[in-house]
């Protein structure tokens, strides 16, 4: 039994004293680093004073497909996955909530299907930019404070868009 317990510890030693940089290759990261560096795009246009997107990690070895709000396809993989749902909907009456601008980097997350982004507190956010999501089904940009240009025929194009809410 001490014999056991010698080797499990030196083992453990070893394993304790490997370069960081070692074990760090050995992390798989699911999420594509173009869309990863779209949502931190996304983040650094937003006030968030409550913390919502503190999962949100700009270390180098963070998948984005653990971050709040996002969801990548099949999760049971280890190859890359893309990111198909985005929702960070606030919450007035817990206080819970973002504010800023909608960035376009999100454009960059063209196999996104669902965008909930409601109950926040927007500026701006560009139709236009939304439009060009061609994956979307599900949209939901209701009761922010931002200003609405026109409706843009460009989402006309979301030929998959199966629920659009623009409403407050």
């Amino acid at each position: 039994m001490a014999l056991l317990w010698y080797f499990a510890s030196i083992h453990l030693i070893l394993l304790l004293s490997m370069p960081k940089n070692n074990v760090a290759q050995h992390i798989k990261m699911r999420c594509i680093q173009k869309e990863r560096v779209a949502l931190l795009s996304f983040k650094q246009t937003l006030v968030d004073e409550f913390d919502i997107l503190s999962s949100w990690d700009t270390h180098i070895n963070c998948d984005c497909c653990n971050w709040r709000g996002v969801e990548c396809t099949n999760t049971n993989s280890t190859t890359h996955q893309h990111i198909i749902t985005l929702d960070l909907h606030g919450s007035y009456s817990y206080e819970r909530y973002l504010m800023g601008e909608v960035s376009s980097s999100l454009t960059q997350l063209s196999y996104l299907n669902f965008l909930d982004l409601s109950f926040n507190q927007f500026d701006r956010i560009v139709l236009k930019d939304i439009a060009s999501l061609l994956n979307l089904n599900y949209l939901n940009l209701s009761y922010n404070f931002h200003v609405y240009t026109p409706i843009p025929p460009h989402l006309g194009n979301l030929s998959k868009l199966s629920v659009l809410d623009l409403r407050g």
